[in-house]
């Protein structure tokens, strides 16, 4: 990507050092994640004999959503390390993290560090209330298992691995993050924005195809009770709009179709979030239960036009569906 000022061009940064890459990124922390995260710069803090000789560079909590935060295990690498031979094998190793022994340890030791800093201990505080700071990251590390990859240009076998194996796709997000300089001027890009880090990652562009091994146990095997119930109760609302309609399980997601792609499921852990082909300005009138998020133009133009995303997180809540999916899913 070439950025221009005013018909001048802006001269990219490269960093030679990924130490630098590292320090840029705490520089910057609260513009890449927002003003409601907390970044743990703990590379030189742990003990490394206590997560199996293997430290992140660094943790980061978002309390974005208040009700639902989320934890990331952040890897900071350089495009052109070898992929293969370092980030892969560099990222997958912190999928041990989240296994029950290593889980502990790693809570235990950002636990231990949170309470040697009384202003981190009041950061956490303002947005945990009574909570119980070592209660909070128990229930934290179980709910929420992310891995973000901070890189400085693009990678192509990113997204081949996320294809592939299963753990990536579930686990590991990605930002681009590139430095620009002009007239001592600092410019930063970042792809996808950091709210947006879900769409990027898991909705990425790609033609539908049928893939016997692709079905609807594919998208819930290993998913709660609730997240499966939500469903059925999805299917429920759209089907008795318009029997004809089908649930057309892809890679990336379950669409709701009839003569074209209405709605877009995908299933997290405490939440299921739908995607539907409307405007937002006309969902905003109608729903008022379910958590309703409008889209970035980007995450829109994958799917081809107008269209807002909610999360749904109780099966009572699902029956609000139908009032939106009736202008899109009823014959005419």
């Amino acid at each position: 990507m070439v950025l221009y000022i005013n018909k001048n061009k802006v001269e990219e940064v490269s960093f030679a050092y990924e130490k630098d890459f590292e320090e840029f990124i705490v520089e910057n922390q609260k513009l890449l994640f927002g003003s409601d995260s907390i970044y743990l710069n703990l590379k030189k803090k742990l003990r490394s004999e206590t997560l199996g000789n293997s430290i992140p560079d660094g943790f980061l909590f978002d309390f974005t959503d208040k009700e639902e935060p989320e934890f990331y295990i952040i890897e900071v690498e350089l495009a052109k390390h070898s992929f293969y031979d370092h980030i892969f094998k560099q990222v997958t190793k912190f999928f041990s993290f989240f296994s029950a022994k290593k889980k502990q340890s790693l809570i235990n030791e950002i636990y231990n560090y949170i309470l040697s800093n009384s202003e981190l201990q009041k950061r956490f505080k303002q947005y945990l209330g009574n909570e119980e700071i070592h209660h909070f990251l128990n229930k934290l590390l179980n709910d929420s298992q992310n891995i973000l990859l901070l890189i400085d240009n693009e990678k192509i076998e990113i997204d081949e691995v996320m294809d592939t194996y299963a753990e990536w796709r579930d686990k590991v997000k990605y930002m681009v993050i590139k430095k620009y300089v002009k007239n001592g001027e600092q410019i930063i890009s970042a792809d996808p924005e950091f709210r947006y880090i879900d769409e990027h990652t898991e909705l990425r562009p790609s033609e539908e195809e049928d893939d016997p091994t692709i079905d609807e146990n594919y998208h819930l095997q290993g998913k709660d009770k609730i997240i499966k119930e939500i469903y059925e109760e999805i299917k429920k609302v759209a089907t008795s709009i318009n029997s004809e309609i089908i649930f057309n399980p892809q890679k990336y997601y379950i669409s709701i179709r009839h003569t074209k792609n209405y709605v877009f499921l995908t299933f997290r852990k405490k939440f299921v979030r739908c995607v539907i082909m409307r405007p937002f300005e006309e969902l905003q009138n109608e729903i008022k239960i379910n958590k309703l998020e409008r889209l970035s133009d980007k995450v829109q133009g994958f799917y081809g036009g107008a269209c807002a995303q909610l999360k749904i997180s109780s099966v009572e809540n699902v029956e609000e569906l139908r009032r939106s999916f009736e202008p899109i899913l009823k014959k005419h």
